[in-house]
């Protein structure tokens, strides 16, 4: 209603602005995106803008919203490196974390500094210092990456520098982590499928299932991994089964039958209870 509205907005002009940016900004830009709610968001930044008492206050706030609103601001009108750091590694918040982790990459030409967030627990930010530094020892060492966006970061960089990516992945493939396994199915070639096989039989599932992910991608046949559908690890059975799906109509039905054909085993009655009875018509009701 207009006139419970006017009397919020008279109640917020009362307050300080790290009164208003503590109590309020957390319901403010939760419902800005409502039809009356912009208003009270828009006199939350603006305070962010103007006082630095409450822009402090806001970028130390419970509040995932409150923060990434105050980093916004922080960052466009200047935050110290330090504190930019801090944030990309401590912040709770993942879009903070990146947020932060990007503009500290901008503010410094310092080398060092940027390889410092090579160790980061967040793959993006990893990612953006690995593109930053440009290098081709920091890229070669982000190779075996456990996720893919670090893992395809560090092959652009090689490539950029005229290396070939898949020629490192071979020759640390003996090892046999998983995430050397993955990033070959990622750059290899068809003739790369030979080096791969053995990893069929990885005794980590991780390993089990990037190795057939990695064949998948490098177009083997499928017939190599049906004994993997009997797989004890759910991770494994699920690439096995993408794998396969493409062959479906092609597939020996017989081929499934080990994985398909386990005895089953009735469950037995609950202790105590009685066997079920087979019950016969109702009785008709009897007349008074």
């Amino acid at each position: 209603m207009p006139q419970v509205r006017d009397r919020a907005r008279e109640a917020c002009a009362r307050r300080t602005p790290v009164e208003v940016v503590t109590a309020l900004a957390p319901l403010a830009l939760a419902v800005e995106r409502r039809e009356a709610g912009r208003w009270l968001a828009d006199v939350v930044r603006a305070l962010l803008r103007t006082s630095p008492a409450a822009l402090t206050a806001a970028l130390s706030s419970p509040d995932r919203r409150t923060r990434r609103a105050a980093y916004a601001i922080a960052v466009e009108t200047g935050l110290s490196t330090e504190h930019l750091l801090r944030a990309a590694r401590t912040d709770p918040d993942l879009p903070v974390r990146i947020l932060c982790a990007d503009a500290a990459i901008r503010s410094t030409a310092d080398r060092e500094v940027i390889s410092g967030l090579l160790t980061s627990g967040t793959a993006a930010i990893r990612a953006h210092a690995l593109q930053a530094l440009g290098d081709t020892g920091s890229a070669v060492a982000a190779l075996p990456d456990r996720t893919a966006i670090v893992r395809a970061t560090a092959r652009f960089v090689l490539r950029r520098a005229g290396h070939d990516p898949a020629a490192h992945y071979r020759s640390l493939l003996a090892d046999g982590l998983p995430s050397v396994i993955a990033g070959l199915g990622e750059c290899g070639t068809h003739s790369d499928i030979a080096l791969l096989l053995p990893w069929l039989g990885h005794p980590s599932s991780r390993g089990r299932a990037e190795t057939v992910r990695a064949l998948r991608r490098l177009g083997h046949p499928p017939i190599d991994l049906l004994p993997l559908l009997t797989d004890p690890v759910s991770s494994v059975t699920r690439q096995v089964a993408t794998a396969l799906l493409p062959h479906a109509r092609s597939l020996d039905p017989t081929a499934l039958l080990p994985s398909s054909t386990k005895p089953r085993t009735s469950r037995p009655p609950p202790t105590g209870s009685s066997a079920p009875t087979a019950r016969g018509p109702a009785s008709p009701p009897t007349s008074a």
